[in-house]
């Protein structure tokens, strides 16, 4: 487990690991900081899909090259599964995309 947190698990022994398809929407990411140095993890923009971790979610002595502080070493993505009903149809919708295609953030790198 990662030395900066320890993220909340809702399960006890008493409930199955899942859930059923109709879950309430989760909000929050409830994270516990184990160090005072600890940072949470967070968002480098409004449009990341990761959050960062820092030098605190690893081991310091384990590395063979120094941390930098406040150095960014890992993205913690966090993503649902879903799994509608599947249902046959005639036709499918147009979709409208960008002269960038599919995934262009239409930013240049």
């Amino acid at each position: 487990m990662p030395a900066f947190a320890e993220l909340h698990n809702e399960n006890t022994a008493d409930e199955p690991a899942f859930k059923s398809q109709k879950t309430e929407a989760i909000n929050t990411l409830q994270v516990k900081l184990l160090s005072a140095a600890a940072t949470l993890p967070k968002r480098g923009s409004a449009k990341a899909a990761g959050y960062d971790l820092s030098r605190q979610a690893i081991r310091p002595n384990t590395l063979l090259v120094p941390v930098i502080e406040l150095l960014v070493i890992a993205q913690l993505i966090l993503e649902r599964i879903v799994t509608p009903e599947v249902e046959a149809v005639q036709e499918l919708s147009n979709t409208v995309r960008g002269a960038g295609g599919y995934g262009s953030t239409g930013i240049g790198a």
